[in-house]
């Protein structure tokens, strides 16, 4: 992975939708690409950061009532 983050999320609730157990952790994006999901802080300067302290990132939901 480059120095350089477009966007960084730490401190998120990672549910990644295997059913495995979520976890806190930190999610990198350059581009529209994910490079990076770990429990480890992710190295690098980003251009973001978004601080997800309370919230969870998760695969994409479908409004299905829609």
């Amino acid at each position: 992975m480059s120095d350089e983050i477009d966007i960084l999320i730490k401190n998120a609730l990672i549910v990644d939708g295997t059913g495995a157990p979520s976890y806190k952790g930190a999610l990198a994006v350059n581009g529209e690409r994910i490079t990076a999901v770990s429990k480890a802080p992710v190295k690098g300067d980003a251009v973001t950061v978004i601080d997800a302290k309370g919230m969870a990132v998760t695969p994409g939901f479908i409004d299905v009532h829609n």
